[in-house]
């Protein structure tokens, strides 16, 4: 006689199922040799014949929970990253999965520094695997809107974890005393207020406040409205940058103006070279653009702008000494009076700039669409960043910016430009900056050795809380300032006049890493959501509309009294409101 039986097995390591057609007197032999043989094989996988020291249900790939703090309040259009999350008991590797809004990012890394790069999850089973004891980062992109959150969800193995960030609440229109935006010039400070007008303040010696017409030419120590008589009526400015002694803006129609100091053409507002201040803004000359174009940014430096025009094209204006204009292969480095097309025949095919800045010194920089950095002009302490070999020679063309340093397949996403020194993030979250360091401008080391970097170093990031990162950088004449990714603002570099913000003490100590700027002057619940560093002071703009600098405060740029004592400030003191709340708003 034959029996059918289904014998089963099972531990945390053995499972055996066997099905038997074997005469009746052999059933209790087999089952009896098939235990202790499976038996045998789990001792064996435990390492030991003793106890199991694991027999929970974690064996079939089931990690611990684990999960993410959502991000509130962060900035428009931004990659954010999440805090990095351990995962952990799991004894085998286990597939995971990364889906939400747009087009969420992650890396998988060997220890809790996570410096691999940046990748996006591809559906490969074979690829897309994570072990015990590593650790795991998401990274979003911020909507362009207020108000307005991105999701993504990552699973790891059975178990999923969702995160969310939220952008900023939109200040209302109606708002009075707050403000959208800020620009700082070398002197002088500006802003777009959440009233739709352009307000100046600080050091007028050559109508940069573009306040009047009557040339009196007064420095003011607290916000006074820009002229707006030369604006379409109806229209009004919604973008503002200042530089050494002159100011530009965009206004909501896509006119260009410029004021203030126009001794080599830096206006652009003219081909007969009067070069002739001009007290209250006057509409740059568009000639050379392409019929049907505008402006869409611009960019105010030392004694030139360049501007971005919306088919593209990049220009830039005044001052040529250094090959600030990156116009020509000719080295005539002639000052222009209106603007003239920015060479570029270092972009790859098919290749056109996203952004384009003038340094508040003699060089220039811009971002082209496939990542590219470029700068030209002085590269007298390696300000450019194209070379490692320290020559140092003035580029009067763009030339790319050296990426041997970034990660692989990273690139940057952004770049400000400073006096001597430019610094950049990149697609990953880090931050970058070359050129000179003689005050710890580049952020990049504890030992003090403030060596001139000829090429992106990275900056360093010992004192951001854990799973944090640049969002945003802006390198000053001697000094940077960073914003990071849970708003906290820091500086570093040369601390003269407080301008780092960090202490209350006095003692102007300069940092050569990033040291946070002291908070305590914002509104509870509130934090920095743009950070900008310009001559001797800094300025950022808080989550609740209000305006902070610190720093040097020579001539009223830091915009926080009417008293005239202009004290320079170590720590952010709030910008005075009164011609804001005075203006009747839209």
């Amino acid at each position: 006689m034959r029996t059918r039986i289904r014998y089963l097995y099972r531990s945390s390591f053995c499972k055996v199922r066997v099905l038997l057609l074997l005469p009746t007197h052999f059933i209790l032999l087999f089952a009896i040799f098939g235990l202790m043989s499976c038996r045998l094989i789990d001792n064996r996988i435990r390492g030991s014949y003793g106890p199991n020291p694991k027999t929970d249900s974690n064996s079939d790939g089931t990690p611990d929970s684990f999960g993410f703090v959502d991000k509130n309040d962060v900035a428009l259009s931004s990659s954010i990253l999440s805090e990095i999350v351990p995962i952990v008991g799991i004894n085998r590797k286990v597939n995971i999965e990364v889906l939400g809004d747009g087009n969420p990012q992650y890396r998988v890394c060997s220890d809790e520094s996570c410096v691999e790069e940046i990748r996006t999850w591809s559906a490969d089973p074979e690829t897309e695997l994570i072990s015990e004891s590593q650790f795991v980062q998401l990274q979003l992109t911020s909507s362009a809107s207020n108000s307005t959150s991105t999701q993504a969800s990552l699973k790891v193995g059975t178990v999923t974890a969702n995160w969310k960030v939220t952008t900023s609440v939109a200040l209302a229109l109606s708002n009075k005393g707050t403000w959208r935006s800020l620009s700082l010039g070398v002197s002088h400070t500006c802003g777009i207020a959440s009233n739709s007008k352009a307000y100046c303040w600080g050091k007028d010696s050559n109508g940069q406040l573009g306040e009047n017409d009557d040339g009196d030419n007064l420095d003011e120590d607290i916000p006074v409205d820009v002229d707006t008589s030369a604006l379409t009526p109806g229209t009004s400015f919604v973008s503002i940058t200042g530089g050494l002694d002159h100011t530009c803006g965009l206004a909501s129609d896509g006119k260009a103006f410029c004021w203030g100091g126009d001794g080599s053409g830096q206006l652009g507002e003219n081909a007969d070279g009067d070069n002739l201040d001009e007290n209250i803004p006057v509409a740059i000359d568009i000639s050379a653009l392409t019929p049907g174009t505008s402006f869409i940014s611009l960019s105010a430096g030392a004694f030139h702008t360049c501007g971005l025009a919306s088919d593209g094209q990049a220009f830039c204006w005044g001052n040529d000494g250094n090959g600030e204009l990156g116009e020509n292969a000719d080295g005539d480095n002639l000052s222009e009076y209106i603007p003239v097309l920015v060479d570029k025949s270092a972009l790859s095919s098919g290749a056109s700039f996203v952004a384009i800045i003038a340094g508040s010194g003699p060089h220039s920089c811009g971002l082209s669409s496939n990542g590219q950095a470029y700068c030209w002009g002085n590269d007298f302490y390696g300000q450019l960043g194209e070379d490692a070999d320290g020559d140092n020679l003035t580029e009067i063309v763009p030339v790319a910016v050296d990426t041997s340093s970034l990660d692989p397949g990273a690139s940057f996403v952004s770049i400000s430009v400073g006096a001597y020194h430019t610094c950049g993030i990149s697609s990953n979250g880090k931050a970058y900056c070359w050129g000179r360091d003689w005050y710890g401008d580049l952020g990049e080391n504890l030992d003090g050795d403030n060596l001139n970097e000829n090429i992106p170093v990275l900056v360093d990031t010992t004192n951001l809380i854990p799973g944090t990162s640049f969002l945003e950088i802006s390198a000053g004449a001697s000094h940077s300032c960073g914003l990071a990714s849970d708003g906290m603002a820091y500086c570093w570099g040369n601390d003269n006049n407080g301008r780092l913000g960090e202490d209350a003490d006095g003692d102007d100590l300069d940092e050569n890493i990033p040291v946070a700027v002291n908070a305590s002057a914002l509104s509870p619940g509130s934090h920095f959501i743009s950070i900008a560093a310009k001559g001797g002071r800094s300025c950022g703009l808080a989550s609740d509309g209000r305006a902070y600098c610190w720093g040097w405060d020579g001539y009223g740029q830091l915009g926080d009294s009417e008293d005239n004592d202009n004290l320079d400030e170590n720590i952010p003191v709030l910008v005075d409101t009164t011609a804001l709340n005075q203006t009747p708003s839209f």
